[in-house]
């Protein structure tokens, strides 16, 4: 079976049921973030400047913004099929059925060395990414952020 199909089936599921890919406390947390942001991507925003400073390489509010578009910018690829992610897709669906825990995590050790940080840190934001994708196929939303960058 391809990655698509099996991770296909995931995004099918309630948006707030990605929550429960995080630990209880960050799950408490970012709830309280969405409580008070107008989007999923203003929780993430949000979640990046909440932590400690000198957590990642970039300043202030231009800062955030730009390692969220890195973030977003790994989450794509690793998803829409770029060769530079082709060696973890190919281990996370050999290793085992795919369930939507998995997902996040094998995505946020693969793309927090890309961009300098801590999965831990990055994983919320990745939860919050996979949210704002809705109940759309995989392929869909790669159509959708190619035809963006156009």
């Amino acid at each position: 079976m391809s990655f698509e199909e099996q991770v296909n089936p995931l995004f099918q599921i309630d948006e707030e049921s990605w929550l429960t890919a995080l630990p209880p406390y960050q799950q408490r947390r970012i709830k309280q973030l969405l409580e008070s942001s107008d989007s999923y991507e203003d929780a993430a925003k949000k979640w990046l400047t909440a932590i400690p400073e000198n957590t990642f390489p970039f300043a202030a509010e231009k800062g955030k913004s730009i390692f969220f578009e890195k973030v977003w910018n790994e989450v794509e690829k690793f998803l829409c099929g770029d060769e530079a992610y082709a060696k973890e897709r190919k281990e996370l669906v050999s290793a085992t059925e795919v369930i939507h825990t998995t997902l996040v995590s094998s995505l946020s050790l693969a793309i927090a060395p890309v961009i300098g940080t801590a999965s831990a840190y990055v994983t919320p934001v990745v939860v919050l990414i996979f949210m704002t994708m809705g109940k759309i196929s995989l392929n869909a939303w790669c159509q959708m952020r190619m035809e963006q960058k156009k």
